[in-house]
């Protein structure tokens, strides 16, 4: 029963984690979309305008990609700045760092084959690259430094660092028409307000808050029936610290094998079943972020469990069986 009360806490608070930065992500494309200037077409000499503009606007870019169109998917290369995908990889790995020009491909969660893609070719004109990652994006991504031809490039984004003004924007607009060559820029669209939701860190802290409240009542329930076996121990001589270590080491693993089971069946077993009902339901989570959430849980009930036992240890044996 409490394995059982252990499950449903964790789940309820990564599916609820899982949400807040899955909208969280939502709200940062949305207001990313705010910021961004596109140029549909072909840009002729495309590598040079790229470093003339970076070099000339460094400061208020926050990032500047090339957008192919291949056989209906939308593929990004990450010119300046960093890529949205390089931290919404679910499965497999992003690109290396020092191997800039190796020819992979980063696929997005929702193609036909999805996992059974991982170490299969994928084709950009005469150009194969290998799919090294699944991501939580809808789009694909190559290296910008892998993609010989640039022929291939349809048009770019050019993404402000912050929302601009009027002025600004006529002086960043100015600026792009000079050095690309061309008028056909596709300006952001104007709204009253970004997308705003409470501060994500105060729902985080929130929710992980609960869980372990809800989760420190469980243990402390635990403790409560190993009482009269705890007096059991010091009449039989055993020393206090060997039985703080016992308890200890067993609500330790106990946490361990929950959380990590939890988190499993999350990620690989409950979006799938969830989707199967035609509902959209996608997994964001990165493993440092669970890595997190199992530090904080163990912490807490371990310092529960040192100090519950410790002030237990303060009793006779017999005060601890009557209670």
């Amino acid at each position: 029963m409490i394995v059982l009360v252990m499950f449903s806490t964790i789940m309820g608070t990564v599916v609820t984690l899982n949400y807040f930065f899955a909208s969280s992500m939502e709200r940062d494309y949305f207001n990313e979309d705010q910021r961004s200037y596109t140029i549909d077409g072909r840009i002729s000499d495309i590598d040079k305008k790229f470093e003339e503009f970076v070099s000339d606007r460094k400061s208020d870019l926050q990032r500047v990609y090339a957008v192919i169109h291949n056989k209906g998917d939308l593929i990004i290369s990450n010119y300046y700045g960093e890529s949205l995908m390089s931290f919404k990889v679910q499965l497999g790995r992003y690109f290396s760092d020092d191997l800039p020009s190796k020819k992979e491909i980063l696929i997005p969660s929702n193609t036909p084959d999805g996992v059974d893609s991982l170490g299969k070719p994928y084709t950009i004109g005469d150009e194969e690259f290998l799919i090294i990652g699944i991501s939580s994006l809808e789009s694909y991504e190559i290296p910008y430094d892998a993609l010989d031809s640039k022929d291939e490039i349809d048009g770019i984004v050019i993404v402000a660092k912050d929302k601009l003004d009027n002025k600004s924007k006529a002086l960043f607009v100015g600026d792009i028409e000079r050095i690309f060559g061309t008028d056909k820029i596709a300006y952001p669209e104007e709204v009253s307000d970004q997308y705003q939701m409470a501060p994500d860190y105060l729902l985080i802290i929130g929710t992980i808050f609960l869980g372990v409240l809800n989760f420190a009542f469980v243990f402390r329930s635990l403790l409560e029936k190993r009482k009269k076996q705890q007096a059991v121990f010091y009449i039989l001589g055993c020393r206090k610290s060997r039985i703080i270590l016992l308890y200890t080491g067993e609500i330790f693993t106990i946490v361990t094998a929950v959380f990590f089971f939890c988190a499993l069946f999350a990620k690989y077993c409950l979006y799938n079943i969830l989707n199967t009902f035609d509902a959209f339901f996608y997994h964001v989570m990165s493993a440092k972020q669970y890595f997190a959430l199992y530090l904080i849980y163990a912490s807490v009930v371990i310092f529960i469990t040192v100090f519950q036992l410790i002030l237990w240890g303060r009793k006779t044996p017999f005060e601890l069986k009557r209670r």
